[in-house]
């Protein structure tokens, strides 16, 4: 008929569509679930025995810390809560992160602590989307929450 060039299918079909930027879906998610961030450790094996292949033994290595939040009359009280990752989450048995924050839906009390639907957070989606981030002068670190702390050195 004439509507579209003749082209047109053979065009479609070459271009590829562009990836999604992961990086700026992760940075909405935390500032989507903040305050519900956890700090994430990976303890090393003493021996070279200890180390394994299976998601359950690498998780044994990684430690995981929430701030505890309890309102008490007119104050709020934190503290730092160890937890542990639900075996039946995606995180469960990763050993690797590139940055030591996750941010979770839900964290659920059942025979431990655990946290659900976890997913790495960049620390600069903290810095924007979190609370408002208080330079302490003496260590040169910026705080967010209180409790996460990041290394911002002058440079002259």
């Amino acid at each position: 008929v004439g509507f579209l060039p003749s082209t047109f299918l053979q065009d479609e079909k070459d271009e590829e569509p562009d990836p999604p930027d992961w990086t700026v879906v992760c940075a909405a998610v935390a500032g989507g679930l903040f305050p519900n961030i956890a700090q994430v450790e990976k303890s090393v094996p003493r021996t070279q025995s200890q180390q394994s292949s299976s998601p359950g033994d690498r998780n044994k290595w990684m430690r995981y810390s929430i701030m505890q939040r309890h309102l008490s009359g007119t104050s709020t009280i934190t503290y730092p809560k160890a937890c542990n990752m639900h075996p039946n989450s995606l995180c469960f048995g990763q050993d690797r992160f590139q940055c030591p924050w996750l941010a979770f839906y839900t964290v659920q009390q059942t025979t431990k602590l655990y946290l659900y639907d976890a997913t790495e957070v960049s620390p600069w989606a903290l810095l924007l989307f979190g609370s408002q981030p208080v330079k302490n002068e003496v260590s040169q670190k910026l705080e967010v929450a209180g409790w996460m702390k990041f290394h911002c050195a002058r440079q002259d």
